[in-house]
């Protein structure tokens, strides 16, 4: 099978597994009563745990064929029941965009990688030519991260958060089932965190000390972005990887900072369309999209989600913005 024919392979797998979620209660009875009883069972069971304040670990296989171990209830929740991040329309988009993006031998990172679910897919898509470094701080997180990824030789599992510079820094733990939103920010939760110290990096500092270059960066660090693209300025400036950055709906003042600097770096703004190709945006118009997304997000009940992921391609000279799709 041809790379391109298991890209497709895996785009009409994951259509599937949307197009099952977003069936009306009453179709997906009539056409899939077993998975619809049992899904049904599953999700009555995770809503009791969340109301009884507890949580439970499950084992998963993801929908290009991968073993994880997930918490339930958490934003992890949907992978156990479908395989995939299929709950939001963000994250559908952005595992299409991954998909016809990462090619063999592709140096990928994601910082801020919870369980590792982006992890292992792109682990699969770079190949063993390719490398995946994963970043996770949190504590409660990092066993069973590790336990995912333990089985692939192309990742390499980095308990340390991602901040401005190197040390030592304040980490605010969330608890389950919103643990995937902690934080460096002290201000990012308005829930009680555990408070625990973190090691941390910079791009800079580790891309000099691992040797490595990504081709791809995927930034989920809660508020925090602004400060880790400074840290990684010299690696921005003179390799130019792409950005994935979550971005909400609409942007927050940290987002803006974010944006801000990335606008100064010479990086161009894409949405990411449902096909998981590209299609340019610009500064300006970007409340417009995000507000455009609301309205979508509503339209196909994906509310209340409120975010979304943008690409950042760096513009090279002389070359239009239209030119950076891939």
């Amino acid at each position: 099978m041809t790379p391109s024919d298991r890209r497709d392979e895996l785009l009409a797998r994951l259509d599937r597994l949307v197009t099952l979620r977003r069936m009306p209660r009453g179709e997906r009875m009539l056409r899939h009563p077993f998975a619809t009883v049992a899904r049904s069972v599953s999700m009555r069971a995770l809503n009791l745990l969340f109301a009884l304040g507890r949580s439970s670990r499950k084992e998963s296989v993801t929908f290009f064929g991968e073993p994880m171990t997930v918490i339930v209830p958490s934003g992890y929740g949907e992978v156990y029941l479908y395989g995939a991040t299929v709950d939001a329309d963000a994250e559908v988009r952005l595992n299409k965009f991954l998909i016809r993006e990462l090619a063999e031998g592709m140096t990928f990172f994601d910082v801020g990688a919870c369980l590792g679910y982006y992890s292992l897919l792109a682990a699969k898509l770079v190949g063993q030519k390719g490398a995946v470094h994963t970043f996770e701080p949190n504590p409660t997180l990092i066993s069973i991260l590790r336990k995912n990824l333990g089985g692939q030789r192309n990742v390499h599992v980095v308990n340390k958060a991602m901040s401005g510079s190197s040390g030592v820094v304040e980490f605010h733990v969330a608890p389950l089932p919103f643990i995937g939103t902690s934080s460096i920010r002290a201000d990012w939760q308005h829930r009680k965190t555990e408070l625990v110290k973190a090691e941390a990096t910079s791009l800079d500092d580790y891309c000099r000390s691992a040797g490595a270059c990504p081709d791809v960066i995927k930034l989920d660090v809660e508020g925090v972005e602004d400060r880790v693209l400074k840290g990684g300025e010299k690696l921005l400036r003179e390799k130019s990887p792409v950005l994935i950055l979550e971005v909400f709906t609409p942007a927050i003042e940290s987002d803006r900072a974010a944006l801000r600097l990335l606008r100064e770096s010479g990086y161009e703004p894409h949405a990411i369309l449902d096909d998981g190709r590209l299609k340019p945006l610009d500064y300006e118009g970007m409340d417009r999209y995000l507000e455009e997304l609301r309205v979508r997000y509503r339209t196909i009940q994906d509310s209340p989600n409120d975010f979304d992921n943008i690409v950042f391609k760096r513009k090279a000279a002389g070359e239009d913005a239209r030119g950076l799709l891939s």
